[in-house]
């Protein structure tokens, strides 16, 4: 178990390119919120360098219930959205490899209603 799954997650070499090399404004790492809501410092960050039209990238790690890490990291999309992804290179129970779905509206992350992957069509 890495001491710092964020930075290990962006370090595996089947990482997304934009998760392995960010650009734009980096809003940092932060922690949800209990009910799993981004924090508004998180939000904003976003919603600042979307409306200027600036790449920015957050990252967060949800723990599962045997305590596992899952890396996500969001990026503006350049649309007023974000696209998501996250690996479950440390999760016992999850599948290799990386997920990513796309948030429509920033204040949807991390998983509201405008929130999809590319597989729900």
């Amino acid at each position: 178990m890495p001491d710092d799954p964020v930075r290990a997650a962006a370090d595996l070499p089947d990482a997304p390119a934009w998760v392995a090399h960010p650009s734009g404004t980096d809003c940092g790492t932060v922690r949800l919120d209990e009910d799993l809501a981004l924090p508004a410092s998180g939000r904003d960050c976003l919603a600042e360098a979307s409306a200027a039209g600036r790449d920015a990238v957050l990252r967060w790690v949800l723990r599962t219930t045997e305590g596992d890490p899952v890396p996500h990291f969001a990026r503006t999309d350049g649309h007023g959205g974000a696209v998501v992804a996250s690996t479950s290179a440390w999760d016992a129970y999850g599948a290799d490899g990386w997920t990513e779905y796309r948030c429509a509206v920033l204040a949807d992350l991390p998983y509201g209603e405008s929130c999809t992957s590319d597989d729900d069509g």
